[in-house]
């Protein structure tokens, strides 16, 4: 009953708060564009190994022309990529070990590169795929916005609504002596939090 009480009550707080303008949705986009903003990224073809000299010899096996599947799997001890014939899903720039980075950043499209030493071992790779960065319209964002603007003022209204309603029945609430807690007018202050 207390569930069913409370859920009709924020219904009703919230009544009329998803109603968002096309304006709203414009400024939101206007003042945030960066948060939307895709960046770069890139897809690799990669063989870790511990060693250097793995790292060599993972090399010339590939620039000789053998299968990245077969060079990955004899050579590489990245779990991830080692059984999917060395393939990563796209990465952001940032997102990886710096130094290596810094090389897949900096690496033509299909290009062998490496090894490049990192923390985690020797890298050799080539950038399969290059998506460049991009702003992705308003148009194709304009739900999300909604939706945040829409679940912001929802927040507010039931924020709003509990500090009116604390500070009502505050005022209104005696507690008895060693029951007083701070939603009693007679106890203790709030702290804020």
């Amino acid at each position: 009953r207390l569930d069913l009480l409370s859920n009709k009550i924020r219904d009703k707080v919230i009544a009329g708060k998803d109603q968002v303008s096309d304006e709203a949705i414009a400024q939101f986009y206007a003042d945030h564009e960066s948060r939307f903003a895709e960046p770069e990224k890139r897809t690799l073809r990669v063989v870790l190994t511990k060693r250097e000299a793995d790292a060599r010899r993972a090399r010339s096996a590939l620039a000789r022309g053998a299968s990245w599947k077969s060079v990955a799997n004899r050579y590489s001890i990245d779990p991830q990529s080692k059984h999917a014939g060395g393939r990563l899903p796209a990465v952001a720039k940032g997102t990886l070990d710096r130094q290596f980075d810094t090389a897949v950043f900096s690496a033509a499209e299909h290009r062998l590169v490496g090894p490049i030493r990192t923390r985690y071992g020797y890298w050799v790779f080539t950038v399969t795929r290059v998506t460049p960065a991009r702003q992705p319209p308003l148009a194709e964002v304009k739900d999300v916005i909604k939706d945040t603007l829409v679940s912001e003022a929802q927040q507010a209204a039931l924020a709003a609504f509990v500090q009116d309603f604390t500070a009502r029945w505050r005022a209104k609430t005696e507690c008895a002596k060693g029951y007083r807690t701070t939603d009693c007018r007679n106890g203790p202050a709030p702290t804020p939090t």
